[in-house]
C-alpha cells in the first residue's frame, strides 16, 4: 500500500542505506521493497553472521533486524554492535512477531531505538524508519555542531564566550557530579534563573521528574564510558512551570592524566519543531478521515440521487392539496438534508464542491438560534452580544450554520444538569500585525465568532487535541468526537481560523475568526429561474447504478429529450460507435467497473472530437470540475441532482455546442 503522506525531503541530499535482516527470505523481500519503492538503498541479508561483518565493514544508515534467528538472534547481534564504536551510533528498529512486553523491553534495554510488530502496514514501516532518520540527522548536525565548538573553545576562550552568549542553544559546564559551574544567559529563558543564580545547582534539578532519572543514568554512563557527542531527549522545566522540550549533547574535557576534567553540554529548544510535526499529523489526520468519507460520499449519494430524484417526480405529479403530496415533499427536503450531511464530511479534506456566496453571518446566527431554543434545555440560559450591521464573508451558509450548530451543541455538553449561560457574540475586529502570540491569524480584517459557555471546562493536554476526529472528552454516547473536528476542516476550508481558551472549572470561549470581504468588492446577482429549460435532443446516458440510470433517464425524457440509457459503458461505447451522428449529448457517470466516465470521454472524443459530454459523479478523487475541463468535458455535475440543475446543465452545454458548430461554420 502506497503511504502518500510520505515526506520525501530526507532523500533529496542523500541516499540513506537500509539494511535488512531477517532469516525468512520473504520478509526481507517484503521490506526491501516497500523502502526501496521510497528511494531507499536497500541491503537484505539472511545470514546475521554476514550481515554483522558487513555492518562493520561498511555501516548502513539503519537496521531492520529480526528478533528471532538461528546462529546468532536479534537482542545478541544488537548488544555486539552497540559494543563496537564504529557502529555504535547506528539506529537499530527491531521486526518480530512477538508481543509480549518483555521482548520489547528487551530490545530497548539492548539498544534498539523502535519495535514494529508482525503483520505491520507499509505506511507504518516507512514513518518510523523515516523518523528515525530524522533523529539520526538531527544527531549528526548536533555532534557537528559540538565538535566545531569544541575546537573553537580550545583555540580561544574569547571566542568561547562571543559563541556562547550569543548562540539561542543552552551552553552548560558541570562537573563529575553534574554541578553547574557555567551556564550562558539562555539560562534565563529555561531555567527562569539568571546565570549567576544557577551556578552550583544541580543540572537535573530542572529536568521534569519523569524525565531526571533516565538522564541521570544517561549522564553517569557518558562520564564512566567517555561517550563523547552522545545526545538525550528530555523536558526541562523553568522556575515559572513552563517546559521545553530540549535535546542535549555532552562533550569533555581531560586533564595532563587523562581523567575527565569542565563535561561541556549544547542543548537545543525542540519545542517549536515538536509542535510542527505536530500539526503535520493533524493534517495527516484530517486527509485520512477525508479519504475515507469520499468512498462513502460516493455510494451514498447515488443512494440519495433516485431518493430526491423519484420524489420530486412525485411532486411534479400528485395535487399540491393532497396528503400525498405532502409526504412527498417531506421525502424530498429530507433527501437534500442528507445530501447537506454528506458535503459537511467531505469538508474534512476540502473534498465539497461548495457555492460560496456573500453571507451575513447575523443572518444565519438568527436562523441557528431559532432552532437551538426549543432544543435547549430551561436551565440554560443563552445570551446575545450580536453586531446587526456585521459586513459580508465569502462562505457557505450551511458550512456556516454547521459551525454555530456544533459550537452550540458542545457548549451545551460542557454544562451538562448544572444551570449555566451560554454567550454567543458577533463582530467584526481589525487583528494588527503580531497581535495573538502565535500569529497564526494575518493582520486584517475578520468577522469574529464568540461561543462561550461556563461548564467543566478543559485541561491543556485537552485543548491540544480537540479537533482531532473522534477525540472527545464528553461520556459514552453523548458525542461522536466528530463535531469540532467538522468545524475545524470548514473554517480551514473558509481560510479562517480558531482559537481556545478554557479553563477546568472555569468555562471554554471558541473563536472562530474569517476573513471579511472588502467593502468595494462587487457582489454578482443572478436573476430567479422561472421556467425548466426543455430540448429534443438525443442523448446517450451511461451509469452502472440501474436505480440512477433509471431516474436519470425518466428525468430526461420529462424534459423533452431522445434518451438511450446504458449501464455498462463497453456496451454505452460500442453503440456510439455504430453511429455517433444517432446522438447530440453523452452524459456518464465517474466511477464505473470496466471502463471509468473520463476514460469512456476519451474514447468517445477519438470518435467525434465535437460531442459535448457532462460527468455526473457521487464523489471521485480521479477528477473535478476543472479536471474535467481540461480533457474537455463541458458539464460536471455532483449527486444527487435536482430535476432544475439537471435541465440547465443540460440545456447550457447543448446550446454552447450548437454555437461552436456555427461559428466553425
Amino acid at each position: 500500500m502506497k503511504n502518500k503522506f510520505f515526506n520525501r525531503s530526507l532523500i533529496t541530499e542523500k541516499r540513506f542505506s537500509i539494511l535488512v535482516i531477517d532469516d525468512e527470505q520473504a520478509n526481507v523481500n517484503l521490506l526491501g521493497k516497500i523502502l526501496a519503492e521510497k528511494g531507499y538503498e536497500v541491503r537484505p541479508a539472511t545470514n546475521p553472521n554476514f550481515a554483522l561483518q558487513s555492518s562493520l565493514s561498511k555501516p548502513p544508515d539503519l537496521i531492520l533486524l529480526d528478533v528471532k534467528m538461528p546462529e546468532l538472534d536479534g537482542f545478541t547481534f544488537c548488544r555486539k554492535l552497540k559494543e563496537d564504536p564504529r557502529t555504535s551510533g547506528i539506529p537499530i528498529i527491531f521486526v518480530s512477531a512477538l508481543h509480549d512486553a518483555k521482548d520489547k523491553i528487551k530490545a530497548f534495554n539492548v539498544g534498539g531505538v523502535d519495535y514494529l510488530t508482525k503483520p505491520f502496514h507499509d505506511a507504518e514501516v516507512l514513518v518510523r524508519v523515516q523518523t528515525q532518520l530524522e533523529l539520526q540527522q538531527m544527531r549528526t548536525k548536533l555532534e557537528s555542531l559540538v565538535q566545531e565548538r569544541t575546537v573553537a573553545l580550545r583555540n580561544s576562550e574569547e571566542r568561547f564566550r562571543d559563541f556562547v552568549e550569543n548562540t539561542t542553544n543552552l551552553i552548560t559546564r558541570v562537573d563529575r557530579n553534574g554541578n553547574i559551574i557555567y551556564v550562558n544567559h539562555v539560562a534565563q529563558k529555561v531555567f527562569g534563573m539568571p546565570p549567576d543564580k544557577c551556578i552550583g545547582l544541580s543540572a537535573f534539578y530542572f529536568i521534569d521528574k519523569r524525565d531526571r532519572k533516565r538522564t541521570e543514568e544517561w549522564f553517569d554512563r557518558c562520564v564512566k564510558n567517555r561517550l563523547n557527542n552522545s545526545i538525550i531527549e528530555n523536558r526541562q522545566v523553568s522556575r515559572n512551570g513552563k517546559i521545553s522540550d530540549m535535546v542535549w549533547t555532552v562533550s569533555f574535557h581531560y586533564d595532563k592524566d587523562a581523567r575527565v576534567k569542565h563535561i561541556n553540554s549544547i542543548a537545543q529548544d525542540i519545542t517549536e519543531q515538536k509542535k510542527l510535526k505536530h500539526r503535520l499529523q493533524q493534517a495527516q489526520k484530517m486527509e485520512a478521515i477525508g479519504n475515507l468519507a469520499g468512498g462513502i460520499a460516493h455510494d451514498f449519494n447515488n443512494l440519495l440521487f433516485p431518493i430526491i430524484g423519484m420524489s420530486e417526480m412525485l411532486l411534479e405529479d400528485l395535487p399540491e392539496d393532497s396528503l400525498e403530496y405532502e409526504n412527498a415533499e417531506e421525502i424530498y427536503h429530507a433527501g437534500k438534508r442528507a445530501g447537506d450531511l454528506v458535503n459537511q464530511i467531505l469538508a474534512f479534506s476540502r473534498q465539497a464542491e461548495h457555492k460560496m456566496t456573500p453571507v451575513r453571518v447575523q443572518n444565519v446566527l438568527k436562523e441557528v438560534l431559532k432552532l437551538s431554543r426549543s432544543t435547549i434545555p430551561s436551565n440554560i440560559e443563552i445570551h446575545e452580544n450580536i453586531q446587526q450591521d456585521c459586513g459580508l464573508i465569502m462562505a457557505d451558509p450551511t458550512q456556516i450554520h454547521q459551525i454555530a450548530m456544533n459550537l452550540i451543541t458542545n457548549a451545551l455538553h460542557a454544562i451538562g444538569a448544572k444551570n449555566g449561560v451560554i454567550d454567543i457574540e458577533l463582530e467584526e475586529i481589525a487583528i494588527q500585525e503580531n497581535e495573538l502570540p502565535d500569529n497564526e491569524i494575518l493582520a486584517g480584517e475578520y468577522v469574529r465568532l464568540s461561543v462561550s459557555d461556563n461548564g467543566t471546562g478543559m485541561p491543556q493536554s485537552a485543548i491540544n487535541k480537540i479537533f482531532e476526529p473522534y477525540f472527545t472528552t464528553k461520556k459514552k454516547g453523548k458525542g461522536t468526537g466528530l463535531g469540532l473536528a467538522v468545524v475545524y476542516g470548514i473554517v480551514k476550508e473558509h481560510n479562517g481560523n480558531i482559537k481556545v481558551y478554557s479553563e477546568v472549572g472555569e468555562g471554554s470561549t471558541f473563536n472562530i475568526y474569517l476573513p471579511l470581504m472588502k467593502k468595494n468588492s462587487k457582489i454578482a446577482t443572478t436573476d430567479p429561474v422561472t421556467d425548466i429549460k426543455t430540448g429534443t435532443e438525443r442523448i446517450l446516458l451511461v451509469d452502472d447504478e440501474k436505480s440512477v440510470a433509471k431516474l436519470e433517464s425518466k428525468m430526461l425524457s420529462r424534459l423533452g429529450y431522445k434518451v438511450t440509457e446504458k449501464t455498462k459503458s463497453p456496451e454505452a461505447l460500442n453503440i456510439f460507435k455504430m453511429n455517433p451522428e444517432n446522438f447530440d449529448l453523452v452524459i456518464t457517470d465517474m466511477t464505473m467497473p470496466d471502463m471509468t466516465g473520463d476514460q469512456l470521454a476519451k474514447k468517445i472524443f477519438s470518435i467525434k472530437p465535437d460531442i459535448p459530454i457532462v460527468i455526473c459523479t457521487g464523489f471521485s478523487e480521479r477528477i473535478n470540475k476543472e479536471q474535467a475541463k481540461i480533457i474537455g468535458v463541458k458539464g460536471f455535475l455532483m449527486k444527487p441532482v435536482v430535476k432544475a440543475d439537471m435541465a440547465d446543465m443540460v440545456r447550457n452545454v447543448l446550446d454552447e455546442a450548437e454555437k461552436d458548430s456555427k461559428f466553425e461554420e
